[in-house]
């Protein structure tokens, strides 16, 4: 049985973003974003709202930090190989 998600809660209100902001690291700008993406299926329609959730957390890391991030990512991005169970 196929299950559909409905949203039967409103957005958080202008004045809540800021502290949801605050809460998660962020900005109150990629708050906004994420809203509108998650409520309204608007984006700048280049990045998901995983990347945008990030983006700010990232931005404070240190340039030796900022390195293994990128790594990691590259490392845990490339295609996997078939494996054999044989």
């Amino acid at each position: 049985m196929e299950r559909t998600r409905r949203r039967t809660r409103r957005p958080p209100d202008p004045e809540a973003v800021f502290g949801i902001a605050t809460l998660f690291a962020t900005t109150p700008e990629q708050v906004n974003a994420m809203i509108a993406a998650d409520w309204y299926g608007v984006t700048n329609g280049e990045l998901s709202t995983r990347v945008m959730g990030l983006g700010p957390i990232i931005d404070r890391l240190d340039i030796d930090d900022y390195g293994l991030v990128h790594n990691l990512t590259l490392r845990l991005a490339r295609p996997r190989e078939a494996v054999d169970d044989r």
